[in-house]
């Protein structure tokens, strides 16, 4: 079990069945009519439909995730949109731990910058963040860089882009590379579990894998990374998961992307378990914050977070059920 803030009060969620993230993705041009009336500018709004949201939803999640960019589009009244729903969330339900959704990785003033905003600012216990920029490890905290600035914040969680959904990820996310057979223990056993190729002196891997183990094996050293996979790419999901049998895997694309698809998102549960049953936020934005565009509005996102997460978990149920077999 690790020591990090943020991995304790998920894990808390997970024993209680509760796997379902809700991304608070709340585009000010799709919130109901009715609650814009009843505002009186667009910052109001926004804050009270999350506000609404999270009260009918809280009971049915394991996370909730604010998508920074349907708040920075919005200029100063989204930062504060976002700001005031952070501190909202935090005071309605304390025991869910939030996650800002912003995918960054620069240099180490730049990130020290992120970081702010999240701790002191946001009050949050993630961020996700993009590995492209690698992590400079250095005893003396005024030459951190890269991602080691949010790494050495062992209470926060880390979310790092390992195999995203978009039809572009192939590009780049898929590419092989070569990896020592050096760089990480147990490669032999690691290559025969997932099906690498052999080459001289290593083993050829796609860069999606390469980045799961850099990240389980190196970039963890407070037990506070996590791994963000797409929910429509199973068989990469299981690979990341053989690869890193224990960190926490944020699974967006639950919402349109396989809507309907049920045997998809079963075997997309199923891939993403860790041992002990857990290690899944499985993240569903716009089916459940926009089940409805009027004024039943948060008692219907309430009902399709119970319905996504009661789903989910009758997956877990079965999964369960089958490794007893």
């Amino acid at each position: 079990m690790s020591d990090c803030k943020f991995v304790t009060l998920l894990e808390e969620r997970w024993k209680k069945g509760k796997f379902a993230c809700v991304g608070l993705d709340s585009e000010l041009g799709k919130i109901p009519d009715c609650l814009k009336m009843q505002t009186s500018d667009s910052t109001s709004a926004v804050v009270k439909f999350n506000t609404e949201i999270i009260k009918t939803t809280a009971e049915h999640v394991c996370c909730f995730k604010p998508n920074g960019a349907f708040y920075l589009g919005e200029g100063t009244a989204g930062m504060t949109a976002l700001d005031r729903t952070f501190r909202i969330a935090g005071q309605l339900a304390p025991s869910i731990p939030l996650i800002l959704d912003l995918k960054v990785g620069d240099i180490g003033n730049t990130n020290r910058g992120y970081l702010k905003l999240l701790l002191e600012h946001l009050c949050g216990n993630a961020i996700t963040v993009n590995p492209y920029v690698g992590a400079h490890w250095d005893p003396d905290p005024t030459k951190h860089d890269g991602l080691q600035i949010f790494l050495e914040e062992k209470d926060i969680g880390v979310f790092v882009l390992c195999r995203t959904s978009n039809k572009g990820a192939t590009a780049i996310q898929e590419r092989p590379v070569i990896v020592g057979e050096a760089e990480f223990e147990h490669m032999q056993a690691l290559a025969t579990a997932v099906d690498w190729k052999g080459t001289a002196g290593g083993y050829i891997m796609p860069f999606y894998q390469y980045i799961a183990l850099l990240v389980d094996r190196v970039w963890n050293r407070h037990g506070n990374c996590a791994l963000v996979v797409g929910a429509n790419h199973p068989k990469q999901l299981a690979a990341v998961r053989e690869l890193c049998p224990k960190i926490p895997i944020l699974i967006p694309a639950f919402g349109k992307q396989i809507q309907g698809e049920e045997n998809i998102v079963k075997q997309t549960v199923f891939a993403g378990l860790d041992a002990s049953g857990g290690g899944i936020i499985c993240n569903n934005s716009r089916n459940i914050i926009f089940a409805s565009g009027g004024e039943n509005y948060a008692e219907a996102a309430g009902e399709a977070a119970k319905k996504f997460n009661d789903e989910i978990s009758g997956f877990v149920c079965d999964w369960h059920d089958a490794a007893k077999q």
